[in-house]
């Protein structure tokens, strides 16, 4: 019961409605991507974020630490109590209710927007067009590319790609399914506020609170996006045995407790080796990475999303009936 989405007469979603809502939110990412950031609603929290940066030039430690948390809780809290808010509003009109829903699922998971970004840094290296890869990989991870070779590029593509399966489209219907749109509308504003601001440097301290918060809210979800990865590389002929023996051997080799998994999971199953210099080793295989490798990863990682999204649809339709 305690994994079942709430679904009392008081709370403004059913189970059953939000399956067939999701069904549509797929449908339309596949179909149309991501909206224009103007009118994309992730876009908005992080514009609506961004001047909070000012918070992390407090001289006194303490207080940019103190000001990290408040940001963590508060701004997170804020967007699921709107979402309800919002969700209580549009009830009466069970057409505007699930357009809404439609809207608001579709801005927090994006299946169609992740295979672009990978297939942008594929098509650069295919055309052998290095600086126009390192520029696509800038749309694809927050890692500096001006310094790497084709190598390094298409195997921080398939990194990136294998770990933002799960940021992408696991964890968001996890919470989902568990929480219902208040709890995927909080996962997705604490994952925003992580890109923004959880990163070492200037950022370090007042990061940090909302950085925990993201591994907290993302070790069920990271873990279980392998699970979705290796039925993907089964049914696209990877190595599934060999994607959970690297998983098992070098899974917690990140300083992340979450994005090993599935990065040594997509390398064990491709049969490669997936290096951050200075920090980690994934797989064994001493070949060279190359684009078909990253063509490969970048298919896994879809079937693994769709997969995804479909059990998700499934649970909620099962619970809702």
């Amino acid at each position: 019961m305690l994994l079942m989405p709430f679904d009392s007469s008081w709370w403004p979603n059913s189970s059953s409605f939000l399956g067939a809502a999701l069904i549509c939110g797929i449908a339309v990412d596949l179909w149309l991507g991501d909206p224009p950031n103007r009118w994309h609603l992730v876009a908005w929290f992080g514009r609506l974020m961004a001047p909070l940066s000012s918070l992390a030039d407090r001289e006194s430690k303490v207080q940019q630490l103190v000001a990290g948390i408040f940001v963590a809780t508060i701004a997170p809290t804020s967007v699921a109590l709107m979402g309800i808010l919002a969700l209580f509003l549009v009830e009466s009109c069970s057409g505007i209710h699930f357009v809404f829903s439609v809207i608001v699922l579709k801005s927090c998971f994006a299946i169609r927007g992740l295979d672009q970004a990978a297939r942008g840094v594929e098509k650069a290296l295919r055309c052998g067009d290095l600086q126009g890869a390192q520029g696509a990989l800038r749309g694809l991870c927050s890692r500096d590319g001006a310094q790497l070779d084709e190598e390094e590029i298409a195997a921080a593509a398939i990194e990136s790609v294998a770990e933002n399966s799960s940021d992408s489209l696991v964890a968001p219907m996890f919470y989902l399914c568990i929480l219902g749109i208040p709890g995927l509308l909080f996962y997705r504003a604490v994952n925003t506020l992580d890109a923004m601001f959880g990163y070492r440097g200037r950022f370090e301290l007042f990061g940090k609170p909302v950085a925990r918060l993201d591994d907290l809210l993302n070790w069920v979800p990271a873990r279980a996006s392998v699970v979705f990865l290796l039925i993907s590389g089964w049914l696209h002929s990877a190595s599934v045995g060999g994607g959970i023996r690297i998983l098992r051997r070098d899974g917690a080799k990140t300083a992340s407790p979450n994005a090993g998994r599935p990065m040594a999971t997509m390398a064990g199953m491709l049969g490669v080796r997936l290096i951050k210099k200075g920090h980690y080793v994934l797989g064994e295989s001493s070949r060279r990475v190359d684009v078909d490798d990253l063509a490969k990863a970048r298919t896994i990682a879809r079937g693994a999303m769709l997969a995804a999204g479909v059990a998700a649809t499934l649970y909620l339709v099962g619970v809702g009936g």
